[in-house]
């Protein structure tokens, strides 16, 4: 999102002059159409979760690339049509990203990997700031009887945070846990798996879904720009 918001040179519009990517982004589809440009949604031949930006990426350079020369715009203008890209393109993002979490929880319910008392699920990061697309996880979760947790923003931006709260849960669990006496121990790692890797369980599950629906994301932004029109 940080790439599209960049490609579509949303820093030149004073609004989000100050915005990091993302967040200008997410601030300019919400006065776009999420229907006006149809962006395909990747990997939906494949029952796993894996998650592919790629495609979505090379979409949108291409629909750039052609409004571009559509509207004649060069240099550091924009596109009259930004808002409109934006929210489309965000609403793949968002189907992209509900579509494999709903596969997940399918999965977790599979195999009773998670007691009915404590099927939650958490979802932090940069993509947790992001407040349309954490309503739709929500809803996800709300229709597999799952319950979303979303940390306020300070806490999902600053990397260090993340990682500082992923060694409290492991002190709290005592897992992991090195001792002052055997730090030679430990092996130094430039990425650093977290948890048991199931991907190949979930494809053997080759677990069909049935999407939820995401309309009354739509219902609700219908009827705040209704509102807002009245009021102006």
């Amino acid at each position: 999102m940080d790439k599209a918001a960049r490609r579509l040179k949303l820093r030149n519009l004073p609004q989000f002059s100050k915005m990091c990517g993302g967040q200008a982004l997410e601030k300019a589809a919400e006065l776009g159409d999420p229907l006006s440009h149809e962006f395909t949604t990747p990997l939906t031949k494949y029952r796993d979760c894996n998650f592919s930006y790629a495609g979505i990426k090379n979409q949108i350079n291409r629909l750039i690339i052609h409004e571009e020369e559509k509207y004649n715009v060069q240099g550091g203008k924009i596109l009259p049509n930004v808002y409109n890209i934006c929210a489309s393109f965000q609403l793949c993002v968002t189907k992209h990203i509900c579509h494999r979490v709903q596969r997940a929880i399918e999965f977790v319910k599979l195999k009773q990997l998670i007691p009915k008392t404590n099927q939650i699920m958490v979802m932090s990061g940069g993509v947790a700031c992001n407040s349309f697309i954490s309503r739709a996880v929500g809803i996800v979760c709300r229709e597999t009887k799952f319950q979303l947790r979303v940390p306020p923003p300070h806490l999902c931006t600053d990397n260090g945070i993340m990682i500082a709260w992923n060694g409290a849960e492991k002190w709290s669990m005592q897992k992991d846990v090195y001792s002052s006496d055997n730090l030679d121990d430990i092996d130094i790692e430039s990425r650093c798996p977290m948890g048991e890797d199931m991907r190949k369980k979930v494809t053997d599950a080759n677990i069909k879904c049935e999407w939820v629906s995401l309309n009354e994301l739509f219902k609700a932004k219908d009827s705040l720009n209704s509102k807002n029109s009245t009021n102006g």
